[in-house]
């Protein structure tokens, strides 16, 4: 296997577990935000409701015991928007991880039949070398989970074709 080769695909392995760990992590921790949530937010429910009562045995208005209870329910509206917004973004970043983890897997196996398609049918130099541009230009343009997909890059000395028979690869010594 070519070094430049094998450089790439040890880069796209490690890069793919750390994807993983990453979706491990922020499931768990939306997970652990979750159940904290509805644990945290049942206790202020019952927290309001005594609240309630306690008021309505001291003899306060009908009046105070509504607003009371009004201010009740928009506060844990508001918390449970809270805890429904960490757990959203938590589940996000999860999900991200993942689909950058696939990307990377995808990768790798592009780079390995890359690495089939040069050594095992004994390309020249210059189609080797147009393949590590290829992968250059690919681990550069290509979407990344986390932001807005970018421009790809032209490669220069290099000449794409497909047709129904399949694809080529050659140098183009006429661009500059």
């Amino acid at each position: 296997m070519d070094s430049k080769l094998k450089t790439v695909i040890d880069a796209l392995i490690k890069a793919r577990d750390q994807q993983r760990k990453l979706a491990i992590l922020f499931g768990g921790v939306a997970a652990l935000s979750a159940g904290g949530g509805v644990a945290f937010l049942a206790a202020q429910a019952a927290s309001g409701i005594r609240r309630i009562e306690k008021a309505a045995t001291a003899g306060f208005t009908d009046t105070a015991i509504t607003a009371e209870t009004a201010y009740l329910v928009v506060r844990g509206t508001g918390l449970a928007a809270i805890v429904g917004g960490i757990v959203y973004f938590m589940l996000g970043l999860a999900r991200s991880s993942v689909d950058q983890a696939t990307r990377y897997e995808k990768r790798l196996i592009a780079s390995h039949l890359i690495d089939y398609a040069l050594h095992d049918q004994e390309a020249d130099a210059a189609k080797l070398e147009a393949a590590h541009k290829i992968i250059e230009v690919w681990g550069s343009t290509v979407e990344s989970a986390y932001t807005p997909p970018r421009v790809a890059k032209r490669v220069s000395g290099v000449k794409f074709g497909l047709s129904r028979d399949g694809g080529s690869m050659e140098t183009d010594s006429n661009q500059p």
